[in-house]
């Protein structure tokens, strides 16, 4: 069975892709995760989140991941995503779906793509401290920047 894999890395709003049914046969259960900006990072109150990403090398990484994690035949779906650049505090900077035959199967598979991506994946974060930076604070709030949505 082919594993349908598809990583990527974007610059702006985060949308959620859609499902294609009916599914493979086989599939079984479908996890999606979503990593939501919080409010609070390190005990300080914050209002976004700054990524930074070497991309070439970030984007070979989580191929990479994704084909290994892939390779062992458990994994019939994987979509990744991560948004790069300023994230508002609500807004999603990560998005992963994994399908396979059974719930445990999913949860593990994404589990693993998760802590893999924070330990292997040149890509970091930093806080925007609306308290240190009000200025900083105010841009994010007039960006106007969307929530999270389903495409129509």
């Amino acid at each position: 069975m082919s594993v349908g894999i598809s990583v990527s890395l974007i610059d702006g709003p985060l949308e959620r892709p859609r499902i294609s049914f009916p599914l493979e046969g086989a599939t079984g259960v479908i996890v999606e995760f979503f990593g939501v900006v919080r409010g609070c990072e390190r005990g300080r109150s914050i209002v976004a989140l700054d990524y930074e990403a070497y991309r070439a090398m970030a984007q070979k990484e989580l191929e990479r991941i994704a084909e290994e994690v892939g390779d062992r035949g458990l994994c019939h779906e994987l979509v990744l995503i991560h948004r790069i650049g300023r994230v508002p505090v609500g807004e999603p900077s990560l998005y992963l779906r994994v399908s396979a035959e059974r719930r445990g199967t999913a949860f593990r598979i994404a589990e693993e793509v998760i802590r893999r991506l924070k330990t292997d994946v040149p890509i970091w974060k930093a806080a925007v401290d609306a308290e240190a930076d009000p200025k900083a604070a105010e841009t994010v709030r007039e960006s106007g920047s969307s929530r999270f949505r389903a495409p129509s």
